[in-house]
């Protein structure tokens, strides 16, 4: 009887930590598809909101582009704390600010409070709370298993941005759009509990308590980094390469009004976008599964592709070929966010890839925050998009030459390591045969 316990008691142990895994990735998943997927729906109670406090069109734009700007532009504040206090305590830190400050909105009196309460507090909660969630799958799981769970992580991003439209419509209806945000932060407050899954299982020899921190100071972690030329170099590519596609998924309607086509078809080219975009955060981990791949191939590759979407978009004129550029864009959106979380672990590492997914997070807000604006002036001021399509395609196609250097110089690389083994091989057999001669020759 007690060897019979003592096995189960072992099966057990050995199977709480896959059982533990799925849970952390369920939790961390719904970060991605309720948290995130709110942020690129929230435009669907736009009208609500200005007609609700008598504003303007531009007014009320500032709380979303607020939130798509504090949120990745704040990412190297979990790259700080996440080694401080671990991912399970950052993330309930995060998930409160994400829970409290979509409730506050339900008080809000003006478009100003709602541009601090969602624009600021959610928008400083979220992308940090999406990092927090990455780092717990990437110390949960290891292997080909980390690689197909950070892309349907990635996924439930674009999953969300299809479904919150409906719900958001449909409950607006019901309660207004402060009942919404009340709603929806109650929903966020059961994302709480889900943190204090991420806390690792394995108890660390230098931390008695199970949290396994990062003891790395984050001024080393940062110099290791950015001595790193692989990751800077994917770090500028896909940060240049990941605004330019984000500037077309805003503009795309008025796009399609500049070639000349129904608003229909931009609705449904925007839908295109989203399920290319969902596809295509999938793709990446089941490519990378062949491991005679280089990893930098894989942004190369989409670097290419996305210059081609943006040629497509610059001299496309019948509305077939454009609604195939959306999808091609919607997919190289949706692959360059999978490959931050891929290949950002594969490059520099589980430990450091906090302080990496802050960095690209930090890059991609400022850049989207400076790049909107100006282009939106552009094509006021010349009545066109060309000029914006013009220098996507220079500097996306500058981003492509990066990591093309990058890829040649490993290569480069990879080559000498190889001949280092022939090398040391023939200096070794050299010393044999002067042995043997040596010996030789004392004999005679």
């Amino acid at each position: 009887m007690d060897r019979h316990n003592n096995s189960a008691m072992t099966n057990f142990k050995l199977q709480r930590p896959i059982k533990h895994e799925w849970l952390v990735f369920v939790s961390a998943f719904s970060v991605t598809f309720l948290v995130i997927g709110l942020g690129y729906s929230i435009g669907e109670i736009f009208l609500d909101v200005m007609d609700t406090f008598n504003t303007t069109r531009a007014e009320t734009a500032v709380i979303q582009s607020t939130a798509l700007g504090v949120g990745p532009g704040s990412g190297m504040l979990a790259s700080v704390l996440i080694p401080k206090f671990g991912v399970a305590k950052s993330g309930v830190f995060f998930a409160v600010l994400v829970s409290v400050g979509t409730m506050a909105c339900f008080l809000a009196t003006n478009v100003w409070h709602m541009m601090v309460c969602f624009g600021i507090i959610y928008g400083l909660g979220s992308t940090n709370l999406t990092i927090c969630a990455m780092t717990a799958v990437a110390q949960h799981s290891k292997g080909k298993t980390l690689l197909i769970l950070l892309s349907l992580l990635q996924s439930g991003v674009g999953v969300g941005g299809m479904v919150h439209p409906y719900i958001l419509s449909y409950l607006s209806e019901k309660y207004g759009f402060r009942g919404v945000l009340l709603l929806y932060g109650g929903v966020y407050a059961n994302i709480i509990p889900g943190c204090c899954l991420w806390r690792m299982i394995k108890v660390d020899q230098n931390n008695e308590n199970g949290q396994t921190r990062l003891q790395e100071p984050f001024v080393n972690s940062l110099r290791a980094i950015l001595k790193n030329f692989e990751f800077v170099v994917f770090w500028l590519g896909s940060a240049i390469s990941i605004t330019w596609l984000s500037i077309v998924f805003i503009f795309i309607a008025d796009i399609f009004v500049d070639k000349k086509l129904r608003q229909n078809d931009s609705t449904f080219g925007l839908f295109l976008m989203h399920i290319s975009n969902v596809l295509g955060r999938l793709l990446p981990a089941f490519t990378l599964l062949k491991g005679n791949i280089p990893i930098l191939w894989h942004p190369f590759i989409t670097t290419l592709i996305s210059v081609g979407g943006m040629v497509g978009f610059l001299f496309a004129s019948t509305r077939w070929l454009i609604l195939m550029f959306c999808a091609l864009v919607g997919a190289c959106f949706g692959m360059f966010l999978t490959m931050l979380g891929v290949i950002s672990t594969s490059i520099v590492g589980v430990k450091r890839f906090p302080l990496a997914s802050g960095l690209i997070f930090t890059a991609f807000g400022i850049l989207n925050s400076i790049l909107g604006p100006v282009v939106g002036s552009i094509r006021d001021s010349f009545g066109t998009y060309d000029i914006m399509f013009y220098c996507a395609i220079g500097l996306t196609g500058s981003a492509a030459t990066l990591i093309a250097i990058a890829l040649i110089r490993t290569r480069l690389k990879s080559q000498g390591l190889n001949q280092q083994p022939d090398i040391v091989e023939s200096e070794v057999s050299c010393q044999r045969e002067k042995k043997n001669i040596g010996v030789t020759h004392n004999e005679t």
